[in-house]
């Protein structure tokens, strides 16, 4: 377990988030796109630990993996059809390559 969170602390450096109130770090926005905000884990753990009985997909994904691309339209549906689900999708990439790999690949 312990090498678990270890990996997950290493490579948790960025989240792309949709159907979060708290003020953002850094958002980017595109017209075809929805807007995503970046946040550090810092930032991103109350969002995982919240207790309000609410339904919430936490989804870790990279750009790396295509099954977890391959799968990405089906939680976008999900958070247009339902807005009584807070999709919540979490981006493994490495913090440094958030300008260089995951912005970009969200304005695809």
């Amino acid at each position: 377990m312990t090498i678990v969170r270890i990996l997950f602390l290493s490579f948790l450096g960025s989240a792309v988030l949709t159907g979060c109130k708290n003020k953002p770090s850094s958002t980017v926005s595109t017209k075809e796109k929805p807007q995503f905000t970046v946040y550090n884990f810092e930032e991103l753990e109350p969002l995982l630990n919240r207790d309000d009985n609410a339904i919430h997909i936490v989804n870790f994904w990279a750009t790396w993996c295509k099954p977890c691309i391959e799968e990405l339209p089906v939680f976008q549906e999900i958070h247009e059809t339902d807005k009584n689900i807070e999709v919540l999708l979490v981006s493994l990439d490495f913090p440094d390559k958030v300008d260089e790999q995951l912005k970009p690949f969200i304005r695809k």
